[in-house]
Parts: structure tokens; sequence; C-alpha cells
């Protein structure tokens, strides 16, 4: 190395990856928990999910094979079964 010393890398306060990955696990099990407690199908826990990432209804489709009015046939069920009236009342009731 001659004479030089190595110096370790200095990052800026971050989450370390398995610290992120915890907070993700945690939102899916809180989704997982809504899905059960509201006795929501298979196909709308799929929806939910994509939903609660923020994931538009075009996206949703696309990513789950569905025709844009069963996708909004869907969001209408899980906010009705829910309570809620948006997906960011969604991702709030979630987070709770």
């Amino acid at each position: 190395m001659g004479g030089k010393e190595k110096r370790a890398e200095h990052r800026p306060f971050v989450r370390s990856e398995a610290h992120f990955l915890s907070e993700v696990e945690l939102f899916e099990q809180r989704s997982m928990k809504l899905v059960e407690l509201h006795s929501l199908t298979r196909r709308e826990s799929d929806v939910l999910l994509h939903l609660a990432r923020g994931r538009s209804s075009t996206y949703i489709g696309k990513e789950l094979w569905l025709s844009p009015d069963t996708v909004r046939g869907h969001i209408r069920n899980i906010y009705s079964k829910l309570g809620v009236h948006s997906k960011q009342e969604l991702i709030d009731m979630i987070l709770k």
C-alpha cells in the first residue's frame, strides 16, 4: 500500500438494506392482515398489494392480465370492504 492507508468509505446516513426489507415485509404483513380481516378474495388480495404500492389501475391490469373494467371492479370491492374511498386512505390504513 506504499504508506497510504485505505480509508473506510463514508456514506451519509442510509438505512441498511436489511432494515429496508423488514419494513417492506411489515407492510406486506399488514396488507395481508387486512385481506384476512375483510375476507378479500385472492384476486382482490393481488390488486390490494399493487394498490398499496401506489400502482395505477392500468399498471395493475397489465401486471395481472386483467381488463381495465375487471381491475376497477376489484378496486371498488376492496374499497367497499375496507371502508375507504381512495388509494391514499388504503395506504394510511395499512400504515396504522
